[in-house]
């Protein structure tokens, strides 16, 4: 198989990569396909874990050890666990009654809990994959988008029951959701930082069809425009420490990685590829 001898390779890369304090996960075609890859928070040490004439996207992290991923298997979508020390692969069941098609399942670092969306509803089961309900079934509108709130029984998401897409957090306990953000114009994939003092997610409040990244301040809702530019930004995801957001931005119409840092307000291109790198992830 193809990518055996890539991911032997990444053994040694793994046992490299466990100075730093993080690593990003993002998917990139600069193979020709859509393949995985993982990097140091700098855009260094950039390594395939995947390098397979099959399409495979959606990575995320089950714990630091392993992760999951889609591939696309002539007409079927399966999931797979990928392990990073001995780089074997090996299947993953699709949630009960669902084919994850587009977004994978998210892990709780903490408890192993499951957050994951299907038809337009999200879903909670517990580490084991059992227990499956529907957490969202009362808003009777599209919901998305989910992220797991670091160390709390709790997350965000985007929905639309509002009238248009809104970032809202729901507590997994008692069911209660509370609004975050409130604008005519849309405001989608939303992520708490780990600290708990800010949100960012994704705008058009500066134009229809240009979606931009902002930072809001929980504690008294100032906004920081993190980004101001007539590409398309997405998919903002925190560092470990709160310090940093990495995101995709599409300048020439070819999608990289950039890290926005908080304290110093600049941002910083990590890939350079041509082709398709996104979807970032981090531990």
């Amino acid at each position: 198989m193809k990518f055996l001898p890539v991911l032997l390779l990444g053994l040694a890369f793994f046992s490299a990569c466990q100075g730093p304090s993080e690593r990003i996960l993002f998917s990139s075609s600069r193979n020709g396909n859509s393949d995985i890859f993982l990097m140091h928070p700098d855009g260094s040490k950039v390594q395939a874990l995947t390098n397979d004439p099959r399409e495979e996207w959606a990575a995320t992290w089950i714990d630091a050890n392993h992760i999951s991923f889609l591939r696309q298997e002539d007409s079927l979508i399966l999931r797979y666990q990928l392990a990073l020390e001995s780089g074997e692969i090996t299947p993953l069941p699709h949630p009960q009654a669902c084919t994850l098609d587009d977004k994978n399942i998210l892990y709780d670092r903490t408890t192993g809990q499951q957050l994951y969306g299907c038809r337009g509803e999200l879903y909670w089961a517990d580490a084991s994959g059992s227990g499956q309900k529907i957490l969202t079934i009362d808003l009777l509108r599209t919901a998305g988008y989910p992220s797991w709130i670091e160390g709390e029984e709790a997350f965000i998401f985007t929905s639309e029951h509002l009238g248009n897409e809104e970032i809202f957090r729901m507590d997994l306990n008692s069911g209660k959701i509370k609004n975050l953000t409130r604008h005519p114009d849309r405001d989608q994939r939303g992520s708490l930082s780990p600290d708990g003092k800010y949100l960012v997610f994704s705008s058009n409040r500066f134009g229809k069809d240009n979606m931009e990244i902002l930072l809001m301040r929980l504690e008294d809702r100032a906004l920081t425009r993190v980004t101001d530019s007539p590409d398309t930004e997405l998919i903002a995801r925190w560092s470990r420490d709160s310090k940093r957001i990495y995101f995709g931005s599409n300048p020439d119409d070819n999608w990289d990685l950039f890290v926005y840092e908080l304290e110093s307000q600049e941002t910083t291109q990590l890939t350079q590829e041509a082709g398709f790198d996104g979807d970032p992830r981090i531990y």
